[in-house]
């Protein structure tokens, strides 16, 4: 099952994309998010990533980044964040 990232990920945007996400984790496939659109990542963005990865880690899902935009990617690289 595949999601498109919002344009934002930060505290403004959280909530709503967080309960996207967790949306995803009733599924027993592959997530994919599309990060293509991601044009601002903070902090808080980052920990609903890391949060959401920890949830399918525990019901031993897969979750794969596609098309991660230049702000996904730096913050990715910088945190050695390996998806």
């Amino acid at each position: 099952m595949q999601i498109k990232l919002p344009e934002e990920m930060s505290i403004y945007t959280a909530e709503e994309t967080l309960a996207n996400l967790n949306d995803l984790t009733f599924t027993d496939q592959l997530v994919e998010l599309d990060g293509s659109s991601v044009e601002y990542i903070d902090g808080c963005g980052l920990q609903i990533l890391l949060s959401f990865l920890e949830t399918l880690k525990q019901r031993n899902m897969e979750l794969k980044i596609v098309k991660p935009g230049d702000s996904l990617t730096f913050l990715l690289e910088l945190c050695k964040i390996n998806l």
